[in-house]
């Protein structure tokens, strides 16, 4: 329900999506449903490639502050950018399901089915490292910490048990994953670092993507250059720079201890390194 109405959407079954407009306004020319009763957002035929690449743009925008929240959309928009104009949008498979008469709920919960095409895609790059990445944004999405729970009642809990299980992930990883807000500068540092590649690389993608469609879209140029120089500020590494290391990995990088090393070096300044004891 939006706005309190069903979308007219849902009336369109699926195999009838690329005849959207005249297959609503035949239901409505022959009043099998009132125009008031429902709402029409319009039907995924035709999704131009300036609002596609907005979502996209706009989900990396949010990747600088809050990779973790992030992430797995950047991946699943790639996934769609792949197939683009002929996207098989998760909307459209929930709703074949639907149709097909599905009734289990976790078959059709959104995030489980984000995975999964996210899964499907990153597999067949043979991306190992950006499939493990996705599978902890998803853990830390759920909010289940696994090893200290004594009970999985809860439905997410059984779900995200079956998956940990299905990825192989042991009991000291998940142990790893659920002292996430204590890590420590090494670990986050190098989930940084996984997230830097990540994001780089999400945005060649859609820089590529821009300039296949720039010709018949109103995809604007200027919103991807200040896309760049953002990532650019935030991420790129320089001598001098002093780089924004935890962009909500960790809650807590103090330490309780820390060693003083002084290393003097022939012909240069003396170098003081402060190293975790």
């Amino acid at each position: 329900m939006l706005a309190g109405l069903p979308p007219l959407w849902w009336l369109v079954p699926p195999d009838k999506e690329q005849d959207y407009q005249r297959y609503t306004e035949n239901l409505l020319a022959k009043r099998f449903v009132e125009p008031s009763d429902l709402l029409d957002l319009g039907g995924l035929d035709q999704v131009p490639a300036g609002e596609f690449f907005g979502a996209a743009l706009w989900q990396l925008y949010k990747g600088i502050d809050s990779p973790y929240k992030s992430i797995l959309k950047i991946f699943l928009m790639e996934a769609y950018s792949k197939h683009y104009p002929d996207t098989p949008w998760l909307a459209l498979q929930t709703k074949r399901a639907i149709y097909a008469g599905e009734t289990d709920l976790n078959q059709l919960d959104a995030y489980i089915l984000m995975y999964r095409q996210v899964e499907e895609y990153l597999t067949q790059l043979q991306d190992q490292e950006r499939l493990e990445l996705a599978r902890r944004c998803l853990y830390f999405k759920v909010d289940k910490p696994l090893s200290r729970l004594s009970t999985h009642h809860h439905w997410r809990t059984r779900e995200l048990l079956k998956l940990t299980r299905e990825w192989g992930w042991s009991q000291t990883q998940l142990q790893m994953l659920d002292t996430r807000p204590e890590w420590k500068i090494d670990r986050v540092i190098r989930e940084r670092n996984v997230m830097v590649s990540v994001l780089s690389r999400s945005y060649r993608l859609l820089t590529d993507f821009a300039r296949t469609h720039a010709q018949t879209s109103t995809i604007d140029p200027m919103e991807l250059n200040l896309l760049g120089r953002k990532l650019y500020t935030a991420l790129d590494h320089r001598p001098g720079k002093i780089d924004s290391i935890n962009p909500g990995i960790s809650k807590n990088l103090t330490e309780s201890e820390l060693s003083l090393h002084h290393s003097p070096s022939k012909g240069r300044h003396p170098q003081l390194d402060a190293v975790p004891r």
